[in-house]
């Protein structure tokens, strides 16, 4: 007997197009907003999370299909969002397309964007777009899949979800439509796996998916879920894991320990050479340069890492009786004893883990080969081969240190414009403004704490309130 996955899928076929809200989000839906309009200005709409029981839903499906039925297309108005290109598809629900315009901005499918709210509060939900719909009454519909925020995702015992990072959000498959207007702007949002480090920076970050059902929280690396799903949540990854690069994992308590018994006692790395036997197949053209220049080890897997961090550099060096400029280095005489002293540092470092010192050695070469920069600074001994060995994969993919980095770009403070506001984590008055959210009306401020990290939306009346330096 098969298992029950985690989460029933929702389909957007077109031979269930007319049935659509019947199955979203497993009796979920979303009220539609009143609109408004204040003189000329640009028409916002609202949205909220709902959670309705089964024959709530029916009933609101019945109503909005009574409604769309008797209700005659509308006036349209040029602050109204509009469709942009060729439809996709012609269901009952209306025409599909893969666009939208809106507020002077283009929105697509798979856009992850924020949603202007139906209360009070200042901080927008978080939601993807699924479906881009103009209804026959003219009005422009989009489907999203929100991403809940910890206040509004509930435990089934009752009691809030602890959040390590005031950016966290918890992503889910409650799909709901709501009015192409409510869209304020564009967003990052960064999926990492639990076992990686979160990245600096602004976007949002998921770590782990909210089930509406049972109210609970699973993890992104879970594999019980609908294939479909789980492919949707591993595709999120990959792409967050390409644009934030190779992001480094938690050291563990074991990790601690193993390193601190292996600490000075190093000589040779425990490799065992059945396994992994052509992780880096040695090209004889690489062997001969490292015989020839006496740089052979007596580990044959050695000596094939040696040769790919070779390769690796080879591109940034001329050979004898090209012509060369300043920045040059004679290959292989100026690359090899370099290589070699990199590797050495490795294989000190990495010698109790032979997964780690592959992964390593793989993660070196990619940048060198990538980065001329770092390949240049470990050739010409600007950057000793124990510290490239040791750096973070941020610092290799550019070459410097975080202590080169920081000299080289202004802090936070500078960046930012300083306000008066007081930070309720940390009580200092170190707190910046980060970002201007347009919504309507009201305008948003997104703050920042420099001190500790802590970021907040709130209005522009208390900023003002708080004495704004400018």
């Amino acid at each position: 007997m098969v298992s029950c996955r985690r989460f029933a899928q929702v389909y957007s076929s077109d031979d269930e197009e007319d049935s659509l809200a019947k199955m979203l989000s497993q009796g979920q839906n979303s009220r539609r907003p009143k609109e408004t309009m204040e003189g000329k200005m640009r028409k916002r709409k609202k949205v909220s999370l709902n959670e309705e029981s089964d024959g709530e839903e029916e009933e609101t499906e019945r109503k909005k299909k009574k409604d769309d039925e008797e209700t005659p297309p509308k006036e349209l108005d040029p602050d109204d969002a509009k469709p942009v290109g060729e439809p996709v598809k012609v269901t009952g629900r209306g025409t599909h397309y893969g666009q939208f315009e809106y507020g002077g901005n283009r929105y697509k499918l798979e856009d992850s964007v924020l949603l202007h709210l139906e209360d009070n509060s200042l901080e927008p939900y978080v939601a993807i777009i699924k479906d881009i719909t103009k209804r026959q009454d003219g009005s422009m519909m989009i489907l999203v899949q929100w991403f809940y925020r910890q206040e509004d995702a509930k435990k089934k015992d009752g009691g809030k979800w602890v959040v390590n990072d005031t950016r966290e959000r918890f992503y889910s498959f409650h799909r709901d439509e709501v009015p192409a207007e409510s869209v304020m702007q564009r967003c990052v949002v960064n999926f990492v796996p639990a076992h990686k480090q979160l990245p600096s920076g602004r976007g949002f970050i998921v770590r782990k998916v909210y089930d509406t059902v049972d109210k609970k929280l699973w993890k992104l690396t879970d594999k019980d879920y609908e294939v479909a799903k789980q492919r949707e949540i591993d595709l999120f990854v990959d792409k967050s894991l390409a644009r934030l690069g190779d992001l480094p994992d938690f050291e563990t308590e074991e990790d601690v320990e193993k390193a601190k018994r292996f600490s000075g006692k190093v000589k040779k790395p425990h490799v065992d050479l059945r396994k992994d036997k052509d992780v880096f197949p040695i090209s004889s053209e690489y062997h001969s340069i490292l015989d020839k220049f006496d740089s052979l080890t007596d580990n044959s897997h050695r000596n094939e890492c040696l040769a790919k961090l070779l390769e690796a550099v080879q591109s940034i060096c001329f050979n004898a009786g090209d012509e060369a400029n300043d920045e040059s280095f004679l290959w292989p005489d100026a690359a090899v004893s370099p290589v070699c002293a990199l590797e050495l540092a490795i294989n000190v470092s990495y010698a109790s883990d032979y997964s780690k010192y592959n992964q390593r050695i793989r993660t070196l070469a990619f940048n060198l080969k990538n980065t001329a920069l770092l390949a240049k600074r470990l050739l010409s001994g600007e950057l000793e081969p124990e510290k490239i060995s040791n750096m973070s994969p941020t610092e290799l993919k550019v070459g410097l240190t975080n202590e080169e980095t920081e000299k080289n770009e202004p802090d936070d403070a500078e960046r930012m414009q300083m306000t008066d506001v007081r930070c309720s984590r940390c009580s200092h008055i170190k707190v910046g403004l980060r970002d201007i959210v347009q919504a309507g009306h009201r305008d948003r401020y997104q703050l920042e704490c420099i001190a500790c990290g802590n970021s907040w939306y709130t209005s522009r009346d208390e900023v003002v309130s708080s004495s704004c330096r400018y």
